[in-house]
C-alpha cells in the first residue's frame, strides 16, 4: 500500500513564478474580488428590502389612520368608493411587502469546503497540487459554483426589490389619484 505524501506548508520556492502561476494567481485574485463584491451586493439588497418593509409599515399606519378619518369624519363619502380606494392602495402595499420579504430569503447554495474536507482533498491530491498554479486553479474551480449561486440569488433579489419598489410607488400613485377623484366628486 502506497503512503500518501503530506504537503509541507513551510516549502518556499526560489524559482521565478511561471506564466501559469501568474495567470492563476490573477484569476484567483479576480474571483476573490468578484465573490466579495457579490457578498456586499447581497447585503445591500437585503438592506434595501428591509427599507421597503419599513416604508410599508409607515405607509400602512398612515393609510389606516386616513381610513378612520374618512369613515368617521366624512360620512358623505361613499363606502364603496372608500373600499375601492383603500383596497387598491393596500393591495399595492401588500404586494410590495411580499416582494421585499421574498428578496430576503437566503437560498441554499454552494459553500467553501470545511477545513477537514480541504485537508482530505489536499492529502488525496497532493501530487496534483504541487505547483502554486495548480493550487490557484483548484481554488478558482471551487469558487465557480459558489460565485454562480451567489450571483443568481442576487439577480433574483434585484428583480424582487425592483418589483417591491414599483408597487410601493404604485400605492403612492393610487393615493394621489383617489384623493384627486375624491376631492372632485365629493
Amino acid at each position: 500500500m502506497k503512503k500518501k505524501k503530506k504537503i509541507n506548508s513551510e516549502f518556499k520556492s526560489t524559482e521565478q513564478p511561471s506564466t501559469a502561476e501568474l495567470l492563476y494567481k490573477y484569476a484567483k485574485e479576480l474571483s476573490n474580488e468578484k465573490y466579495h463584491e457579490e457578498i456586499r451586493r447581497e447585503e445591500s439588497l437585503i438592506q434595501q428590502s428591509n427599507s421597503m418593509q419599513t416604508a410599508f409599515a409607515f405607509m400602512s399606519a398612515a393609510i389606516m389612520a386616513a381610513a378612520d378619518i374618512f369613515v368617521n369624519i366624512k360620512p358623505q363619502i361613499s363606502r364603496r368608493f372608500l373600499f375601492v380606494a383603500f383596497g387598491s392602495v393596500l393591495l399595492a402595499l401588500l404586494v410590495s411587502l411580499l416582494m421585499a420579504s421574498f428578496a430576503q430569503f437566503r437560498v441554499k447554495r454552494h459553500v467553501m469546503l470545511n477545513v477537514e474536507d480541504i485537508e482530505k482533498y489536499i492529502n488525496d491530491n497532493c501530487e496534483l497540487l504541487g505547483s502554486k498554479a495548480q493550487q490557484d486553479k483548484q481554488w478558482v474551480t471551487m469558487m465557480i459554483d459558489i460565485d454562480k449561486d451567489v450571483t443568481v440569488a442576487n439577480d433574483r433579489r434585484v428583480i424582487l426589490v425592483m418589483i417591491s419598489r414599483y408597487f410601493f410607488y404604485l400605492s403612492i400613485v393610487f393615493i394621489i389619484g383617489w384623493t384627486l377623484i375624491g376631492v372632485s366628486v365629493f
